[in-house]
């Protein structure tokens, strides 16, 4: 991106990009036209930087011509996100339930769902299973139908993708994604987090 650019070009760049989950604050530097992303330290780099290309891509611009930096914020903030504690698979008769862990605010709850063998099957049973536990942290119905959740590979990352529908008529479209590494049940998991954690997290720090 040319470091020439227009000013109501590079807020409009910059306050899209701020919509993102994940991101507290994005800049671009006017001297060098490098983009600065400071990100949620709940948020994985990965993930992030593919929704920001993304975002710069649906503006029509071309995201391989912009240099994104990623960084922390220099004093983070106390922490408002959902955390994973662990998923577990047990097998009987040739079900499997699995079991997800959360933790907030020092609760740890746990959710269970039963579903059937296969790899794809049961990256759904642990979607479903990490709903169960959030359902158990909200004060409300979550109202929360999962749509899919798939690995893909791209940016040279294997990802974890979780798609959501919340509200009435799935009026909120949610998309999580977190780097897969060598648990996709927990990487699943962790999807459905990152759909919800600005939601639900943000929602029960307002009930303090």
């Amino acid at each position: 991106m040319a470091a020439t650019i227009d000013p109501e070009t590079r807020s409009t760049l910059e306050t899209a990009v701020m919509e993102l989950d994940g991101v507290l604050h994005a800049a671009i530097d006017h001297r060098t036209g490098e983009f600065w992303v400071v990100r949620d330290p709940d948020y994985d780099v990965g993930p992030i930087e593919i929704a920001v290309r993304a975002r710069i891509a649906s503006l029509g611009h071309d995201p391989a011509s912009v240099g994104i930096r990623l960084t922390l914020p220099v004093a983070s903030e106390p922490r408002r996100r959902v955390r994973f504690l662990g998923v577990e698979r047990h097998e009987e008769q040739g079900r499997i339930n699995v079991t997800v862990r959360l933790e907030w605010n020092g609760e740890i709850v746990s959710g269970t769902a039963a579903g059937e063998r296969g790899p794809a099957l049961e990256l759904k049973t642990t979607a479903h299973a990490a709903l169960i536990a959030l359902q158990k942290l909200s004060p409300q119905e979550l109202d929360v139908r999962i749509i899919g959740i798939k690995p893909i590979h791209a940016f040279d990352s294997d990802l974890m993708v979780a798609s959501l529908l919340r509200g009435e008529g799935g009026q909120q479209r949610l998309v999580g994604a977190v780097v897969a590494h060598d648990d996709p049940k927990a990487a699943a998991a962790m999807a459905v987090l990152s759909a919800l954690n600005r939601t639900l997290g943000n929602f029960l720090q307002n009930t303090d």
